[in-house]
């Protein structure tokens, strides 16, 4: 009777042993949330070959519709054609990443067309975030520093 009994331990110790390491690695599997790596690669699109004191973001919306992401973004850079500001409004989208972009200031949107329009009503209907100036420096700072490593 003894032994049935520290067989029944050594099994109850054995089965919570396998419980708790299993709960560890479930939390290791979770995916990061869409939207905070597509801010990662927004920032590496727009900041990319631009030094810190040649661009300046002015605004940053973000929008979703199921796995459809679009960025909306106003900011200035120091061209190396014109050697001088210039401004620009973008949209980059994906889906589920970011991968293509077009201009609001384009006049004919060609094969984007639906791009465009798939954009104009994620803002209408979808999940919709702003980025404050403080968060833009946030993410801003964020890149310089992890590029100058």
């Amino acid at each position: 009777m003894v032994h049935g009994t520290v067989g029944i331990k050594r099994a109850l110790a054995l089965l919570l042993t396998i419980c708790f390491v299993l709960l560890l690695f479930a939390g290791c599997g979770k995916k990061r949330d869409a939207f905070a790596e597509n801010d990662e690669i927004l920032f590496r699109l727009v900041l990319g070959r631009n030094q810190p004191d040649q661009i300046v973001i002015q605004s940053l919306d973000a929008y979703r519709v199921e796995n459809n992401y679009y960025y909306h973004a106003k900011f200035s850079y120091v061209s190396s054609l014109k050697n001088d500001w210039v401004d620009v409004d973008m949209v980059y989208f994906g889906y589920r990443h970011i991968d293509k972009s077009f201009s609001l200031n384009w006049t004919s949107w060609g094969d984007m067309e639906d791009d465009h329009q798939a954009y104009l009503v994620a803002v209408e209907k979808g999940e919709h975030r702003t980025f404050s100036q403080e968060k833009i420096k946030e993410y801003v700072d964020d890149y310089y520093s992890s590029r100058n490593q």
